[in-house]
């Protein structure tokens, strides 16, 4: 399988989990987050990193914690900020896989929706998933779905999934806990697959902390692979 250029990668995930804002510093692409988590609200190299100290004063005028993404190739810039004290948080990997080899769910246990739900919102509140987070997925301009997947007949897990190009992400996939272990999770990845290769995307990714065995485990059994990671660093 042919897997997208890291790059295209990084550039689908701001798309389809796009932050409130961007500034542009020299050397650094810094997100302004709104309360949406860390991965709206961090700091990125964007060719040769510019100065440390610049892209910190930034996030302090904005009044965001000082914190970087790394990329599993920026071992120099991992260093630096290592040597300024900062901590490693949450390595996260991205897996990718065809959409035209993911087989569609089970029939009538995931539903397609353009907007999100009363139930949708409470599935995520459930889950921690609240309204700044919630917002991000508001933000989103390309083709995108709420996905909400039943156990029997009643809701237990959404999912979200939107396409940028070749290539869609599914982020904020949550199951009940009473619906565990029922193959839910299985079903709305795969259904976040039937929704992308209707919106013309080749492939489907997903973030996912590696701390996350289980998450990863259930990726890797549909075939996805992983096509490149990233931690943050915070500093204390």
């Amino acid at each position: 399988m042919d897997l997208p250029h890291s790059d295209a990668l990084r550039a689908a995930v701001d798309a389809t989990w796009p932050p409130a804002d961007v500034v542009t510093i020299p050397g650094w692409r810094l997100r302004v987050g709104a309360g949406g988590g860390k991965r709206v609200s961090s700091a990125s190299a964007e060719g040769p990193p510019g100065e440390i100290g610049a892209v910190e004063a930034a996030m302090a005028g904005l009044k965001q914690t000082s914190l970087f993404r790394i990329e599993a190739e920026e071992h120099d810039l991992d260093a630096a900020l290592e040597a300024r004290g900062y901590l490693l948080v949450d390595p996260v990997a991205c897996l990718v896989g065809a959409t035209d080899g993911l087989q569609p769910p089970h029939r009538d246990r995931v539903l397609y929706c353009d907007a999100p739900l009363a139930t949708h919102v409470e599935l995520w509140e459930q889950a921690g998933i609240g309204p700044a987070r919630r917002a991000v997925m508001e933000r989103v301009r390309g083709a995108k779905c709420h996905l909400l997947g039943r156990s029997g007949d009643r809701p237990a897990g959404t999912g979200f999934v939107a396409v940028a190009g070749p290539i869609a992400f599914l982020h904020a996939l949550e199951v009940a806990q009473w619906a565990r272990r029922e193959g839910l999770g299985t079903d709305l990845t795969l259904g976040a697959a039937v929704f992308a290769r209707r919106a013309g995307a080749s492939h489907l990714a997903v973030l996912v902390e590696r701390a996350n065995t289980p998450a990863v485990a259930l990726y890797s059994r549909l075939g996805l692979v992983e096509a490149g990671g990233y931690h943050y660093r915070v500093h204390p």
